[in-house]
């Protein structure tokens, strides 16, 4: 499963972080880019989300690393079941 995160940075703008579940290794981050709105962190997080074998999901954590939200993007075993 890869996981995309969105959390604030020191300067508490937003960041979006793709990381791989199994070693939680980071695939891409946006750390040089902060978002001021949510809206538009998720937005990059839709488009970035990969459409493959894996399953996607998205995670909003506050700045003390509390999960505020948590929502499947990808499940591929969904669209294959649909198809």
């Amino acid at each position: 499963m890869i996981r995309i995160f969105i959390e604030p940075d020191r300067s508490e703008k937003l960041t979006v972080r793709m990381a791989d579940g199994r070693n939680g290794r980071t695939l891409l981050s946006s750390t040089s880019q902060g978002y001021d709105r949510l809206s538009r962190a998720e937005d990059l997080a839709r488009r970035i989300a990969p459409r493959g074998d894996e399953a996607v999901e998205l995670v909003i954590r506050s700045a003390a690393g509390k999960v505020m939200r948590r929502e499947t993007l990808w499940d591929p075993t969904a669209e294959a079941g649909a198809a």
